[in-house]
């Protein structure tokens, strides 16, 4: 009896070891009604992730932000070339 009782797997606090039980990946989802075991190794399949986008959705977008960028670099440009001049026009005045 005691050769037994040592090759026998003992887990946390002496109790004896439980294998874990595995669902399988194509398990729809758990229900309350069958919750794993304490300690049980529970695998589920990922979800869907957010799907590709459309590559004329994508140009569209880009256009987007590439029209405000020019927008303001254009904007910033004009500002810069009217404080130019009317300091050239300041410095021939005075």
């Amino acid at each position: 009896m005691a050769s037994m009782m040592s090759l026998r797997r003992v887990g946390v606090f002496g109790a004896p070891r439980v294998a874990p039980r595995v669902l399988p990946v194509a398990a729809p989802c758990l229900t309350a009604a069958r919750v794993p075991a304490r300690g049980a190794l529970v695998i589920m399949a990922a979800e869907k992730g957010p799907q590709r986008m459309d590559a004329a959705v994508k140009r569209a977008k880009l256009a987007v932000e590439r029209r405000e960028r020019n927008k303001a670099r254009k904007s910033a440009v004009a500002t810069r070339i009217k404080k130019v001049c009317l300091r050239l026009i300041r410095a021939t005045c005075s």
